[in-house]
């Protein structure tokens, strides 16, 4: 999906008397501040408690659903806050990006929504006994269930807790909530950004699944699919052609250890959907000569029918036998291909409509006979 637009930018300049502090990461230069004041949270005076908020998404073969509680005052805040990076003073946009990003993970006053987030999905996990691999898919596809939107008006990211309150978001404000919670949890994960492209996805370390020399495998978060899995194009037909640039994320080593399945399932399905376009040709082949066949016999029929002599028509009966038999057996291998043909039809679907079901796919896909 197509991102609204990555960052925005408002520049201040300002010219100081004395020497000072600005956001704690100020410095002195020729008796001027610079400074980039970087996104942040200030909670809501009006709003008190908290509020509990269900999400529910596909995971694997079920529904699964987690209750989150979160703190009223720090979401209102984080919907009003200024999302903008302000320079200040000859602070330069030089490399930037990558500390703008991380303050929308790092914003102190999400911490409690973290836990609580990482509570409910530890519980999950605990649930279901998911090892690393599919620790790491039940939180992507949590972020890929959150419904995929864009705001016209607002066009900066938002912060995590602000997507999973509002229920909604685009590539990056998906994107940042999963790292943010990753990331916590010691994997190894990074912002994947594709400026020209205007998209945002997750990079997370997988050994076999490097994509473009970025030493992470990218994790597209604006709708259903497996880690490592890059779409063929993005809404309004763009393809991803651009280095991405990489922003880590966290400090964390983990990573993802299912690259040989996810290699598997791209190279089997691919070969399915060439089986079945094969097969679709070779049955529409059989089914033209089926029906020469049918005429054939049809007219091979009458024919036998007008013979009078009886040694003759016992001939020509032996021979008609022999070919309605032909006929016969060709209608039963051609049946067969039929067979095997919709077999690959229900398993392309089952595999579509299961897409970020990695275990579940790779089964369906070693199972189906081409």
């Amino acid at each position: 999906m197509r991102a609204r637009r990555l960052v925005t930018i408002a520049l201040f300049v300002i010219t100081l008397a004395g020497v000072g502090t600005i956001a704690g990461c100020s410095y002195l230069r020729t008796g001027r501040i610079s400074a980039i004041i970087e996104p942040t949270i200030k909670p809501s005076q009006s709003d008190k408690g908290t509020m509990s908020i269900v999400r529910e998404w596909q995971f694997e073969d079920t529904r699964v659903r987690i209750t989150v509680p979160v703190d009223r005052a720090v979401y209102a805040g984080s919907r009003t806050a200024e999302k903008r990076a302000i320079f200040l003073g000859d602070a330069k946009d030089t490399d930037w990006v990558p500390g703008y990003y991380r303050a929308f993970v790092a914003e102190s006053h999400q911490e409690a929504f973290y836990s609580a987030m990482l509570q409910a999905l530890h519980s999950l996990r605990k649930q279901k006994g998911l090892d690393d691999a599919r620790y790491i898919e039940l939180v992507t596809t949590m972020a890929q269930g959150i419904e995929y939107r864009t705001d016209p008006v607002a066009l900066a990211p938002k912060f995590p807790i602000e997507t999973f309150g509002d229920g909604f978001g685009d590539c990056d404000d998906k994107t940042l909530l999963a790292a943010a919670l990753l990331s916590r949890d010691g994997y190894d994960v990074s912002i994947l950004m594709f400026e020209p492209e205007k998209h945002v996805a997750m990079g997370i370390r997988a050994p076999g699944l490097d994509y473009k020399g970025t030493g992470y495998a990218y994790v597209e978060l604006a709708g259903s699919s497996l880690v490592g899995v890059v779409p063929e194009e993005l809404a309004g037909g763009i393809r991803l052609t651009s280095q991405p640039q990489v922003i880590k994320i966290g400090q964390g080593q983990l990573g993802y250890s299912e690259g040989k399945q996810i290699v598997y399932i791209q190279r089997r399905f691919a070969e399915l959907r060439a089986a079945e376009k094969s097969a679709q040709a070779r049955i529409a082949s059989d089914s033209a000569r089926l029906t020469g066949d049918s005429s054939s016999l049809k007219a091979e029929r009458r024919a036998l029918e007008s013979i009078v002599d009886p040694a003759q028509r016992a001939a020509a009966i032996q021979t008609y036998n022999a070919h309605v038999k032909d006929a016969n057996d060709f209608t039963a291998e051609m049946n067969q291909r039929i067979a095997r043909y919709n077999a690959m039809v229900e398993a392309e679907k089952y595999v579509v409509g299961h897409w970020a079901s990695r275990p579940q796919v790779y089964s369906r896909l070693r199972a189906v006979r081409m």
